[in-house]
């Protein structure tokens, strides 16, 4: 176990700092994690591995560029009214 810090201390100040409330917190809850698994896009569940993700993407990206191009076309432009 790590040795206790005034880390939960210092953020229910800061909490309560930002948010601009009057009456004192009921609780806090801080969690620390030592360990974890890596977080992977569930895309490539669907692949073999990270070039075909970019293989793939890389086409999706123009279908998906050509799309909102058409959609634009048919679209004047945005203006901000002043």
């Amino acid at each position: 176990m790590p040795p206790r810090s005034a880390t939960p201390t210092h953020a229910a100040r800061r909490d309560s700092r930002s948010s601009g409330a009057s009456a004192p917190q009921a609780c806090q809850s801080s969690h620390s994690s030592w360990c974890a698994e890596a977080l992977v896009s569930p895309g490539y569940l669907h692949v073999p591995d990270e070039t075909a993700m970019r293989l793939h993407w890389r086409t999706r990206r123009d279908e998906l560029d050509a799309a909102f191009e058409r959609f634009l076309s048919g679209a004047p432009p945005y203006r901000l009214d002043e």
